[in-house]
C-alpha cells in the first residue's frame, strides 16, 4: 500500500442551476477553491452521489473573473451530462482548476475571429463577458455553428456586448433553414442557413490580417481546420480547443 495520501480536493456546492433550453444547463458554484481564471479556462469537476463522487469531467468557465461568481455552461451529451440538467442547488461538488492556456493570448491580436459549434461558445463566452466589463483594442468577430435558432443562447447579451464592443456576430444555422427565416436576430448578429464553409468565412473574417480561435466538436473542428488550410492561413495564427 502507497504511503502517499490521497489527495482530498476541497468541497464547493452548486448555488445555482439555470436551464437554458431543453439541453443545456448553466451552473454557479459557490465557494470554488479558486478565485480568478484566465477566460478560456476549464475546471474538472466530480458530484457526490450519495456517499460516493462521480467521475471527474471537464467543463469550460463560461463566466468572466470579474462577475464574481463562477459558472459552467453544460449540454447534455451523455448520462453525467444530461444528469447535470436537472441537478439541484445545494449539490456537493469538487473542482480542480484553472487549467489550460486557450483564448489566453487573444487579446494581444489586433483582429481576432472566433469559430464555436455548439457548445463550444463557451470559452469565447468567458473571453467577451470579460471583454466587455474591462474593455479591449482587439477587433473581432464570432462565427457561431449551430443546428437551428433554439440552440441559440444569450442572444440578448451577446447583442449588447457586441454594440458595446463594435463586434459582429454570425449565426450559422444547418438543421433547418426555416428557422433562419423566424431568427429574431438583429444587427449587429446576423443567421443564415448552411454550413460554416469556406464562402461563410472568407465573407464574413479577414482571414489574411485575423487570429483563428475554434473551438467545436471533434467532426466540425477538422473540417474547418480544412477549410482554413485551404483558405490559405497560417496553422500559426489558428488556436484550438476540441470540445468533447
Amino acid at each position: 500500500m502507497s504511503d502517499i495520501p490521497e489527495r482530498i480536493d476541497p468541497m464547493s456546492t452548486i448555488t445555482k442551476a439555470v436551464n437554458e433550453n431543453a439541453q443545456i444547463v448553466t451552473l454557479t458554484i459557490g465557494d470554488p477553491p479558486f478565485a480568478t481564471w484566465t477566460p478560456g479556462q476549464f475546471l474538472r469537476l466530480s458530484v457526490r452521489e450519495g456517499t460516493e463522487w462521480s467521475k471527474e469531467h471537464t467543463f469550460t468557465i463560461s463566466s468572466a473573473p470579474e462577475e464574481g461568481e463562477m459558472r459552467v455552461t453544460v449540454k447534455a451529451a451523455g448520462p453525467f451530462t444530461t444528469a447535470l440538467q436537472s441537478v439541484a442547488a445545494g449539490t456537493e461538488v469538487r473542482i480542480r482548476g484553472p487549467l489550460g492556456h486557450f483564448c489566453k493570448d487573444a487579446e494581444q491580436h489586433p483582429r481576432v475571429t472566433f469559430i464555436a459549434g455548439g457548445i463550444g461558445i463557451t470559452p469565447f463566452l468567458s473571453v467577451l463577458r470579460h471583454w466587455a466589463r474591462v474593455g479591449t483594442h482587439t477587433h473581432f468577430v464570432l462565427l457561431w455553428a449551430n443546428n437551428t435558432t433554439t440552440d441559440i443562447i444569450h442572444r440578448e447579451e451577446l447583442n449588447t456586448i457586441a454594440e458595446k464592443l463594435g463586434a459582429r456576430i454570425v449565426h450559422i444555422l444547418w438543421k433547418d433553414e426555416d428557422s433562419v427565416k423566424a431568427c429574431a436576430c438583429e444587427a449587429p448578429q446576423t443567421c443564415r442557413s448552411g454550413l460554416l464553409d469556406a464562402a461563410t468565412l472568407a465573407e464574413n473574417a479577414d482571414l489574411g490580417n485575423t487570429d483563428v480561435y475554434l473551438c467545436g466538436p471533434p467532426q466540425m473542428h477538422k473540417m474547418t481546420k480544412e477549410i482554413l488550410h485551404t483558405l490559405g492561413v497560417d496553422p500559426a495564427r489558428v488556436h484550438t480547443e476540441i470540445m468533447v
